[in-house]
């Protein structure tokens, strides 16, 4: 348990053999290598798309997550390999969607006042000669407000502002201490009524979305290799090599050292491996193995970080007293909660 001992690994061969040698270590998932080389561009810019697409599909496999278990599904015809694409263009669209529900609504809520009125009524009777005008005022100063000639005012709504149209037959004039309005993409039905489309359009996307999600595994999948590119490319990018021979460092736990010797055997790859015991200068990386009771508290103990590899992990020591601590901290909650509601009855 705790801090598992490590060793350092060494590997050479064969350039013909580094991709397979790196497929190799990463499918035995015990090796921790270690930069040997800086990123060359190359490299590097295919590190950085391959990242993108990791940063892509966690971005999708999160959003989904709040479509899982939602009764009202829709069935998809999709293939696995096609999943990801389409779950993207859905979830545009649902969001697409969505915006245009919360811009319907503050739509809404400021022509409400005004009533419902046709735009195609406005700019005919504008192209007549007839100029129709929205605008806002203060109250206080619309209690001293006197229109100007020639121009009706009607009230629409008197609150902390005053919402009034004008009409006139002469060019529009202007309206002192009022702020005038510019008319709307639509009127007040109109934009009902798009946004009861739009709340049925969500609908119909979400039930798609549950039925993507309960596939999520899939995604997950693809998420899973681009994280091994994501791996792979980095190790090839920061490997030493020369025209014939390429070579890796890195670390693996003691107990495993027996397993990779013989993996590397049984694949045939002519390779030249040496481990050793760390140096007193070298850092290795912290690997921590406790049992399920200490594991629990991990957590929390990140919070306060980790120890250094030749030091001695706290935390089988102190996991049954963060325990006990949270069971103290939650009883006076409990205490405290009593009192104020005791006092608060009284």
């Amino acid at each position: 348990m705790a801090i598992v001992k490590m060793m350092k690994v060494f590997i050479v061969g064969p350039v013909d053999d580094q991709v397979e040698t790196i497929h190799l270590l990463q499918s035995l998932g015990v090796v921790h290598v270690e930069p040997a080389s800086e990123m060359a561009d190359e490299y590097e810019k295919k590190n950085s798309a391959v990242l993108s697409q990791v940063q892509r599909l966690n971005r999708i496999i999160e959003e989904l997550a709040r479509f899982k278990g939602r009764t009202a599904v829709t069935p998809i015809a999709v293939a696995d390999e096609e999943l990801t694409a389409y779950a993207e263009e859905k979830l545009q669209a649902f969001q697409d969607r969505d915006l245009r529900v919360q811009s319907l609504q503050r739509m809404i809520a400021e022509l409400r006042p005004w009533g419902n009125f046709d735009l195609a009524h406005i700019r005919a009777l504008e192209a007549s000669g007839v100029h129709i005008r929205r605008y806002r005022m203060d109250a206080k100063k619309f209690e001293d407000f006197q229109p100007p000639e020639n121009v009706m005012i009607e009230v629409a709504d008197r609150k902390r502002e005053v919402l009034f149209y004008t009409l006139s037959f002469d060019e529009p004039q202007e309206i002192p201490n009022a702020t005038m309005l510019s008319w709307p993409e639509k009127g007040l039905d109109d934009a009902e009524a798009e946004l009861g489309r739009c709340k049925e359009q969500i609908e119909s996307l979400s039930a798609e979305l549950a039925s993507i999600a309960e596939r999520a595994e899939a995604i997950k999948k693809h998420w899973i290799a681009a994280l091994n590119e994501v791996a792979f490319t980095g190790t090839m990018a920061t490997l030493h090599r020369d025209p014939h021979l390429f070579g890796l460092q890195g670390w693996i736990p003691r107990d495993q050292e027996p397993t990779l010797h013989k993996k590397l055997e049984e694949s045939k790859l002519p390779l030249h491996v040496v481990t050793r015991e760390p140096f007193e200068e070298e850092e290795p990386p912290i690997l921590i193995r406790n049992n399920w009771f200490v594991q629990r508290i991990l957590p929390l103990q990140s919070l306060y970080g980790f120890p250094k590899y030749r030091h001695l992990d706290p935390s089988p020591f102190f996991a049954f007293f963060m325990v006990m601590f949270f069971g103290i901290c939650l009883g006076d909650a409990g205490y405290g909660l009593m009192l104020y509601l005791i006092g608060y009855l009284m």
